[in-house]
């Protein structure tokens, strides 16, 4: 039990350093994948709605201090995408939620979600139309996460992370 609290910080801070230095790498057209939300989406896909909000809020929260943005963009677009999460939540499947073939599709939409109400907040531009900020700015960031949420939940598959944690 108390592994499974001390767990999310330590796997945190390295992802965290690999979205802030190492990501903006593999950039595509500026569209930048978030590895953030695929930690926010298992955690909460696995621990809860309530675990996963204060785990988007501390995420965000501490992603913001460490990139200079809006303080609070990232910890309200990440609240209300582990909010959204949370509805798929099941205590008797939260096991299997990273073995799940519907687990990018899980990430597609909290990052949808995370980016469109990030953008909006933070990088709004009046230039662009709502539209376009939907597709530029949410979809495709979105669509490149849950396929990185893909690999990764291979890897996690894999290697047998969640069996031996839990």
């Amino acid at each position: 039990m108390i592994l499974r609290l001390l767990l999310p910080p330590f796997i945190f801070i390295p992802i965290m350093i690999a979205q802030i230095y190492f990501i903006p790498i593999i950039e595509i057209s500026g569209i930048v994948p978030n590895l953030l939300i695929i930690l926010i989406a298992y955690y909460t896909l696995q621990e809860g709605q309530l675990f996963g909000m204060v785990f988007a809020f501390f995420v965000g929260f501490i992603f913001d201090l460490s990139t200079g943005s809006i303080i609070g963009a990232s910890m309200l677009s990440g609240v209300i995408a582990a909010f959204s999460l949370g509805f798929f939540y099941n205590e008797n499947k939260a096991d299997s939620y990273i073995r799940n073939p519907f687990f990018p599709l899980f990430v597609l939409l909290g990052c949808f979600i995370n980016s469109a109400i990030f953008n909006l907040i933070a990088n709004f531009n009046v230039n662009l139309s709502f539209s376009a900020i939907i597709l530029f700015s949410a979809f495709l960031p979105a669509l490149y996460t849950a396929f990185l949420g893909a690999v990764a939940a291979l890897i996690f598959d894999g290697l047998g992370v969640r069996k031996r944690i839990g």
